[in-house]
């Protein structure tokens, strides 16, 4: 295009002409001259040429390389709002990220299986401060020891694996986000010092990771002392349990056909109460209650070097305490009338006691042995 006004020769995009300043907007396209659109045609094919001489020549190893990553580049990469190529997988705080992480950034930004997760399991979670992540892990690797001991090695290998796996996405997307805090926490500072300030948050640190897993392991090592403290004792009350309930009704056995054969005429047994007195060497007590008309009567045995003897029931009592009334009974028949009623307390004590001690049982509360029963009457004659 050329000036209406000095001939000047003016480009296509010239909105003023260089010389005189005359206004060019208004030009049409029409106003190119032949020799202007001819000049541009030859710039064209002289490219076109110069393109075609490139391509012809071989292309050496480096060359090729740096072209299929081009490609590879231009076929993950998306547009921004501007129009330009921006990859996908990229990270524009890259710089500040790396400095976040620290030297083992590339390894752990290119590794699919980490294997220090791996072998350390939260104790590495812990080394890269990820510290709320690496509580969590031991308060739940707690909880299995604890309560699901069976299961631990199930355990362990299913969280390392999924540590290996999982942690270099998780950490580097944890790593982001901090990166991002404190960038929009120093708007107003420099890269130099955004940088500074990203290394200092990030990294690793090893005491504070080997305080919080030496404490893990200190209340794992109690947490099972206790557990086998626990099982041991309760164990033992088992066992105690077993023998104590095995004699009671050995001898409680004994004891109803001892009363049925006597000839005493104490009525139909319904209950017995065994009463066990620890020691070196235990003694057992038998109270076997029986119904006679309308009487409640009691039949009392105890255990004497080696053997149930009989001691005593209660078919006098109502006699002996019709004599009380009348103030007719001797020394040693009062005595008696004592040891007979003692009978009918001891019997509810005993019963009342077995009675809670089942319960504890029940509970899983008590721990320790067990030293009262009571045996129905379908149990002393099976």
């Amino acid at each position: 295009m050329k000036c209406p006004n000095c001939g000047n020769k003016a480009g296509r995009k010239d909105i003023f002409c260089e010389i005189c300043g005359t206004y060019l907007k208004d030009q049409e396209k029409d106003d190119w001259s032949a020799e202007e659109i001819d000049l541009e045609e030859e710039e064209k094919e002289e490219e076109n040429k110069v393109q075609e001489e490139i391509e012809k020549e071989p292309i050496a190893e480096e060359g090729k390389e740096e072209k299929k990553s081009k490609k590879k580049e231009k076929l993950f990469s998306v547009k921004d709002s501007s129009g330009t190529r921006k990859n996908q997988y990229s990270y524009e705080n890259e710089d500040l990220l790396e400095a976040y992480i620290g030297e083992d950034y590339k390894l752990i930004k290119k590794s699919f299986f980490n294997i220090w997760a791996f072998l350390f399991n939260w104790m590495y979670v812990l080394y890269r401060k990820l510290y709320v992540t690496g509580i969590i892990g031991l308060v739940i690797s707690w909880v299995v020891i604890a309560f699901f001991r069976r299961y631990i090695w199930i355990y362990l290998a299913v969280v390392s694996v999924l540590l290996a796996l999982l942690f270099s996405p998780y950490y580097i997307f944890i790593s982001k986000k901090k990166v991002e805090k404190i960038k929009s926490q120093n708007e107003d500072e420099d890269s130099f010092t955004l940088s500074g300030i990203c290394k200092n948050k990030g990294g690793v640190r090893v005491l504070p990771a080997l305080l919080l897993y030496s404490a893990f392991l200190i209340i794992v090592f109690f947490t099972i002392t206790h557990l086998r403290f626990t099982f041991g004792i309760r164990t033992k009350f088992w066992e105690e349990n077993r023998d104590n309930l095995a004699n009671c009704t050995s001898l409680v056995k004994v004891v109803y056909r001892n009363v049925s054969s006597s000839g005493r005429e104490v009525g139909d047994v319904t209950e017995a109460v065994c009463k066990i007195t620890a020691g070196d060497t235990k003694e057992y007590e038998v109270y076997v209650k029986s119904k006679k008309d309308k009487d409640v009567l009691y039949s009392y045995y105890k255990t004497q070097d080696g053997y149930i003897a009989y001691r005593g029931d209660t078919i006098m009592l109502n006699e002996l305490l019709e004599r009380q009334k009348k103030v007719t009974l001797t020394e040693e028949e009062m005595k008696m009338l004592k040891e007979l009623q003692s009978m009918d307390v001891n019997y509810d004590k005993y019963h009342d006691q077995a009675e809670r001690e089942d319960l504890l049982v029940k509970q899983r509360k008590n721990t320790r042995e067990k030293l009262s029963y009571i045996l129905n009457k379908e149990e002393i004659i099976r």
